[in-house]
């Protein structure tokens, strides 16, 4: 049942989700725009590695992209997912020449951000 498992989800997520926009409001974020130029950008394996350079930096960081089917949570109009979830980031349907979205809080944004920018947008 379609309603059960909504319902199940907004209880065990929706706080969450919420608390992680509040904060992106509240305590401000870095924003960059991204044109996808590595054609590897599509696959597992480099989203497990943003997955990673996030893991290692203290921050969060997001990622909207035209069209999205899922998402997180909605800041200025616009739907953004955790980059963390590598299955949701791969479900986006990301292609060459897409222009994503990422912002970022925390005190290492900046540098992953960055590293973010080298990774999608760079081909290897």
């Amino acid at each position: 049942d379609p309603s059960a498992v909504a319902e199940e989800w907004c209880e065990r997520y929706a706080g969450i989700w919420r608390a992680e926009r509040e904060s992106l409001e509240r305590n401000g974020f870095r924003r960059i725009e991204v044109t996808v130029r590595n054609p590897h950008a599509m696959h597992i394996r480099p989203w497990s590695d943003v997955a990673m350079i996030v893991t290692r930096h203290d921050c969060d960081v997001y990622v909207h992209a035209a069209r999205m089917p899922y998402w997180n949570f909605q800041l200025e109009g616009r739907p953004f997912m955790n980059v963390k979830s590598v299955i949701g980031v791969l479900s986006l349907g990301i292609g060459l020449g897409d222009t994503l979205e990422f912002i970022a809080t925390g005190a290492q944004a900046e540098e992953a951000l960055a590293a973010l920018r080298g990774m999608v947008g760079e081909p290897p």
